[in-house]
């Protein structure tokens, strides 16, 4: 929050996977304390995730996916919102495109900007998950940390947990080395 972006003309707009029982209804409040707390605009929707992903015959993280980018673009039209920022940090783009890669599908992954259906940005795709935990920690601004992300039961944590420490060893500046990849590639 800024003078370019003041309180009144941010939306946060919050949406619950319902994966996780009582631990995502206190996200949900974490968020809407914070946003009743700086007098910020919020809006929240829950969808069984699960449940659709087997009506649909698709896995939770494509279903979570299309849900939650529906409502980012319906919350986007309701206020007339230029732009839809997300959370999406570096290390999100790099697991993105190597999962990618070994599924053999387009490289591609998680760019800063998209235009499909609407501008989204990423703002925080040069940065990685840690240095945004260091940052908000030296803040003293508080953060939740979904615990699925340690469940190595998703192909995208088993990547995350498992494969990209043995990169770190290789290599410890490999998100750089990756980055740099993805951005050559895909340009």
């Amino acid at each position: 929050v800024s003078k370019y972006h003041p309180k009144e003309k941010i939306i946060v707009a919050h949406f619950d996977h319902s994966l996780r029982g009582e631990e995502s209804d206190g996200d949900r409040e974490f968020v809407l304390d914070y946003c009743k707390r700086e007098k910020i605009v919020a809006e929240f929707e829950k969808l069984d995730i699960t449940k659709l992903a087997e009506d649909e015959k698709m896995s939770i993280e494509n279903v979570a996916r299309k849900y939650r980018y529906e409502f980012l673009y319906r919350i986007a039209r309701k206020y007339s919102a230029q732009h839809i920022l997300t959370a999406h940090h570096g290390d999100d783009r790099i697991e993105t495109a190597l999962f990618n890669l070994i599924r053999g599908t387009k490289l591609g992954g998680i760019h800063a900007l998209s235009l499909k259906n609407g501008e989204i940005f990423r703002p925080l795709l040069e940065l990685s998950k840690e240095e945004i935990q260091d940052y908000a920690e030296q803040n003293k601004i508080d953060f939740r940390e979904d615990s699925t992300n340690t469940v190595t039961d998703y192909q995208r944590n088993y990547l995350r947990h498992e494969v990209l420490p043995k990169y770190e060893k290789i290599n410890p500046e490999y998100r750089r080395a990756l980055t740099n990849f993805i951005d050559y590639t895909v340009n």
